[in-house]
């Protein structure tokens, strides 16, 4: 994320690097990744997807019976 931050496009294939390890090792951290990409791809102008990952953090992290994730704003259900 950092290097998205930073101006690197590079960075939104090394979030989704992270979220393919997360979801193969069954891991909570999926839920942190996948709030990290809707970020990213927020930013990069893809509302409707961002929303779509947005909600699955929030999924992901009910899984593993946490609620971190919701913690954080939600997108409008209408963006994009």
């Amino acid at each position: 994320m950092a290097r998205f931050s930073h101006g690197d496009p590079e960075g939104i294939k090394l979030v989704e690097s992270s979220l393919e390890l997360a979801l193969a090792a069954d891991s909570p951290e999926a839920s942190r990744s996948l709030n990290n990409l809707s970020v990213a791809t927020f930013i990069a102008g893809d509302a409707r997807r961002a929303y779509e990952l947005r909600r699955d953090s929030i999924a992901v992290d009910r899984k593993f019976g946490r609620d971190l994730m919701a913690r954080f704003p939600a997108y409008p259900e209408h963006a994009g």
